[in-house]
């Protein structure tokens, strides 16, 4: 009877430790996801200098190997993201823009892949006009620059937007862009001004005199006090017309006003 009395524990404790040995040990079978060297994010819509008010729909496209995890609309400046879904086939993300602050602003699109691999879009300008009394004209006026073929310097080329200051505007952002058609191989360059009166020599020019050889091309204006309520000009001047004798160029200008 001693016997048993003794055995039988030291046979259990025997058999515990056997089982707890037993038995391979865990591993973790995850697999690491290395980013995709030529995944890629890019906005297609809006394009550079749109005005913004309310809710707006920014489309992207996305070239990547690995599955998506979320995607995500930032503001540059701001860790938080503006909207974003987990939806990985979607290709555009609703953004409400109330409570933006006025002005320009950047935004980009991140996406993110079940490896936790983030894409960036490169910033896209946007110009939000949220505020009450924000007023935005001109948006999409097209036009066209010519040089006569046997222009001497004499004819103005010089193209021109009018508009009528509202009250209690103290920023004002141009925007002008131009589309070259395919077979002119010189690139134009365009001068923006814009001012108070008819143009700059019939009137008072604001600001500077930004100028580039491709668009789009911006001139900001902001003053501390209101501008005053009279016609305004957004003016546009080629700066080699002798290179684009007999050639056109078309172009569209917007011009927004905001209070501050």
């Amino acid at each position: 009877m001693r016997m048993k009395l003794w055995t039988l524990p030291i046979v259990g404790v025997a058999m515990i430790f056997t089982a707890l040995a037993c038995g391979p040990a865990e591993t973790d079978t995850t697999e690491a996801i290395d980013p995709d060297p030529a995944g890629e994010v890019r906005i297609v819509a809006p394009v550079k200098y749109t005005g913004v008010i309310g809710n707006k729909e920014i489309v992207f496209e996305v070239v990547l190997l690995n599955e998506i995890q979320k995607i995500e609309l930032f503001m540059v400046g701001v860790d938080a993201p503006l909207t974003s879904t987990t939806d990985a086939g979607a290709r555009a993300v609703n953004w409400d823009s109330a409570g933006t602050p006025d002005g320009i602003q950047e935004i980009f699109v991140r996406v993110t892949d079940t490896g936790d691999n983030t894409y960036d879009s490169a910033p896209l300008n946007v110009v939000m006009i949220n505020g009450g009394q924000a007023a935005y004209l001109l948006e999409g006026v097209f036009g066209e620059i010519t040089i006569p073929a046997n222009y001497d310097g004499a004819v103005e080329v010089d193209e021109k937007v009018h508009f009528d200051m509202p009250t209690g505007m103290r920023r004002l952002v141009a925007v002008t862009n131009w589309f070259p058609p395919e077979e002119q191989e010189l690139p134009w360059g365009i001068e923006l001004q814009v001012g108070q009166g008819i143009c700059p020599h019939n009137g008072t020019t604001w600001g500077g005199e930004p100028y580039d050889t491709e668009g789009p091309l911006i001139n900001e204006v902001v003053h501390t006090t209101d501008f005053p309520q009279d016609t305004w000009f957004a003016h546009l001047r080629p700066l080699n017309p002798y290179e684009h004798l007999g050639e056109s160029l078309p172009f569209e200008v917007r011009v927004y006003l905001l209070p501050e």
